[in-house]
Protein backbone atom coordinates (compact mmCIF):
# COMPACT_ATOMS: atom_id res chain seq x y z
CA UNK A 1 0.00 0.00 0.00
CA UNK A 2 2.87 2.54 0.32
CA UNK A 3 4.09 1.97 -2.77
CA UNK A 4 0.87 2.83 -4.63
CA UNK A 5 0.07 5.85 -2.59
CA UNK A 6 3.67 6.71 -3.18
CA UNK A 7 3.26 6.25 -7.07
CA UNK A 8 0.21 8.00 -6.93
CA UNK A 9 1.53 10.89 -5.11
CA UNK A 10 4.25 11.08 -7.86
CA UNK A 11 1.65 11.60 -10.25
CA UNK A 12 -0.22 13.52 -9.16
CA UNK A 13 2.71 15.97 -8.32
CA UNK A 14 4.00 15.48 -12.01
CA UNK A 15 0.23 16.87 -12.95
CA UNK A 16 1.35 20.14 -10.32
CA UNK A 17 4.68 20.51 -12.16
CA UNK A 18 3.49 20.46 -15.69
CA UNK A 19 0.05 22.23 -14.73
CA UNK A 20 1.06 25.42 -12.88
CA UNK A 21 3.45 26.63 -15.23
CA UNK A 22 1.12 25.58 -18.45
CA UNK A 23 -1.78 27.93 -16.35
CA UNK A 24 0.98 30.72 -15.47
CA UNK A 25 1.74 30.72 -19.15
CA UNK A 26 -1.93 31.24 -19.57
CA UNK A 27 -2.64 33.89 -17.22
CA UNK A 28 0.98 35.65 -17.05
CA UNK A 29 1.20 35.22 -13.04
CA UNK A 30 2.86 32.13 -11.55
CA UNK A 31 1.80 32.68 -7.94
CA UNK A 32 -1.57 33.18 -9.23
CA UNK A 33 -1.82 30.16 -10.71
CA UNK A 34 0.07 28.05 -8.00
CA UNK A 35 -2.71 29.66 -5.48
CA UNK A 36 -5.45 28.92 -7.69
CA UNK A 37 -4.47 24.72 -8.06
CA UNK A 38 -4.42 24.91 -3.79
CA UNK A 39 -8.51 24.31 -4.79
CA UNK A 40 -7.92 21.35 -6.30
CA UNK A 41 -5.94 19.73 -3.50
CA UNK A 42 -8.45 18.09 -1.32
CA UNK A 43 -9.77 16.72 -3.93
CA UNK A 44 -6.75 14.98 -5.37
CA UNK A 45 -6.00 13.56 -2.00
CA UNK A 46 -9.03 11.87 -1.51
CA UNK A 47 -8.51 10.16 -4.81
CA UNK A 48 -5.07 9.78 -4.74
CA UNK A 49 -6.17 7.79 -1.36
CA UNK A 50 -9.18 5.81 -2.61
CA UNK A 51 -7.28 4.72 -5.98
CA UNK A 52 -4.63 3.54 -3.91
CA UNK A 53 -7.08 1.42 -1.68
CA UNK A 54 -9.06 0.02 -4.71
CA UNK A 55 -5.37 -1.12 -6.04
CA UNK A 56 -4.29 -2.44 -3.18
CA UNK A 57 -7.68 -4.60 -3.25
CA UNK A 58 -7.68 -5.90 -6.95
CA UNK A 59 -4.08 -6.68 -6.25
CA UNK A 60 -4.52 -8.74 -3.53
CA UNK A 61 -7.90 -10.08 -5.81
CA UNK A 62 -6.08 -11.23 -8.49
CA UNK A 63 -2.27 -11.60 -7.60
CA UNK A 64 -1.41 -13.33 -10.64
CA UNK A 65 -2.37 -11.20 -13.01
CA UNK A 66 0.21 -8.60 -12.65
CA UNK A 67 3.51 -8.11 -13.61
CA UNK A 68 6.50 -9.77 -12.13
CA UNK A 69 3.85 -12.60 -10.69
CA UNK A 70 5.33 -15.92 -10.09
CA UNK A 71 3.03 -18.16 -12.19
Amino acid sequence: MPLLLAANLAGIAADYLIGIPYWAAFTGDLGAAAVQSLVFVPGDAVKLVLVSLVAAAVHRALPSSFAGARR
